[in-house]
């Protein structure tokens, strides 16, 4: 069920956000009070905050069990020996913290040596996956619909487009189509995603003519 988004502000959207992403990459209630202070102005009690982080991992079960799991793993881990070599070539073994390849949903992989690294990396590694897909999409049903519109930023997980003013509706339900189809190409099996209302128009003014 969608959720009707008239009841939320931005700043109470933001705030949840900060909450929820901290905690699914293993946060403590310490580092939720802080961010709450300092990104959004909001001071919260130590026993708010623990209430906080309790009800969330009560809530969802499998999130806590996967950072509880997580933690301790790379606390208790064993350090590895690894082979390298100086500036002469020569070779030499050196202890490095426990550590182990973590993947994103698209399979890119990466050597972890911290659990909330471990907790962070394939969630903002497949997002930036289906980022780039999205990307690819987007120039091929452009090229499809014969459109005139163009990807002319990243930023983070925002695509910036520019289009004509005759082409811009067109655009707008080309992107979002995009993003969905890229979304759920890797995760459709875990849930559908609809990201339409996601996409805006910035600004209507042709670039030779904006201030």
């Amino acid at each position: 069920e969608k959720h009707d988004d008239r009841f939320i502000n931005k700043e109470e959207r933001t705030a949840a956000k900060n909450a929820n992403f901290g905690f699914i990459y293993g946060g403590s209630w310490v580092s939720y009070q802080q961010v709450q202070l300092v990104k959004n102005k909001i001071k919260i009690s130590d026993e708010d905050a623990k209430k906080a982080r309790a009800s969330f991992m009560s809530l969802y079960t499998t999130i806590n069990k996967n950072v509880e799991l997580t933690k301790y793993e790379f606390k208790h881990g064993r350090p590895r020996n690894v082979v390298q070599e100086d500036s002469m070539g020569n070779q030499y073994t050196q202890q490095v913290p426990y550590g182990r390849t973590i993947d994103t949903l698209f399979g890119r992989k990466i050597m972890v040596e911290k659990d909330t690294t471990a907790l962070n990396y394939p969630v903002q590694g497949s997002g930036g996956d289906a980022c780039k897909i999205a990307v690819c999409l987007f120039d091929k049903y452009v090229k499809e619909e014969g459109l005139d519109a163009y990807i002319i930023n990243l930023i983070h997980d925002d695509i910036v487009v520019e289009s004509s003013i005759e082409d811009r509706d067109a655009a707008k339900k080309v992107l979002a189509r995009a993003m969905n189809d890229a979304a759920n190409c890797l995760m459709g099996h875990y849930f559908t995603t609809d990201v339409s209302d996601e996409v805006e128009v910035l600004a209507e003014t042709p670039l030779p003519q904006a201030a």
